[in-house]
């Protein structure tokens, strides 16, 4: 499988590291069986001292607040008059909206089944050091460079993003493979 390149680079010295879009699907285990995606981004490790692939910690207070806002958004759209002649019916396009959000509200729940009300932190997922920052980029006027929201901490530059699927430069995977990630 042919896989981009995400290339970050700092605006001001010659820094520069690439990462692979995919390195496989990381995720928990419920109950040994259930297969549950475990967040993942980029960000800043201090111990590497670059851009790595990073677990995003989940906090049980803020997933209980997204499943809140999640219901009252689907009741939101199960209110939503249809325009198809036969009473209380939804179209296709409201009904795939109706699924999408059990199925994000029921993704919440599951982490927090995980969690057992704990936190997770953040943590590298090259080395496990939990000092990382992770990174968010803002949207471009222009396709690429991705600026992000961090500042090169050995330079002060701006660390930027560049995808290789546009010059055609791809790294090969042999083989996908699902790594555990647990929350602590």
């Amino acid at each position: 499988m042919s896989m981009p390149l995400f290339i970050f680079y700092c605006s001001k010295c010659h820094y520069e590291n690439t990462v692979s879009e995919g390195d496989g699907l990381y995720i928990y285990l419920l109950d040994g069986e259930t297969r549950i995606p475990a967040p993942t981004s980029y960000g800043w490790c201090m111990k590497c001292n670059c851009v790595s692939k990073i677990h995003l910690g989940l906090s049980s207070f803020n997933l209980r607040n997204e499943i809140k806002k999640l219901n009252i958004y689907l009741e939101d759209v199960k209110k939503i008059e249809s325009f198809d002649f036969v009473p209380n019916s939804k179209s296709k396009y409201e009904l795939k909206q109706i699924n999408n959000i059990l199925e994000a509200i029921v993704l919440k729940q599951k982490y927090l089944t995980i969690l057992n009300g704990k936190d997770s932190l953040h943590s590298c997922l090259s080395c496990g050091c939990k000092e990382v920052f992770p990174m968010e980029f803002a949207p471009a006027k222009i396709l690429l460079p991705f600026n992000t929201n961090f500042t090169h901490i050995n330079c002060g530059g701006q660390i930027k993003m560049k995808h290789t699927d546009i010059d055609g430069t791809h790294f090969v995977y042999a083989e996908e493979e699902l790594k555990p990630v647990f929350a602590e």
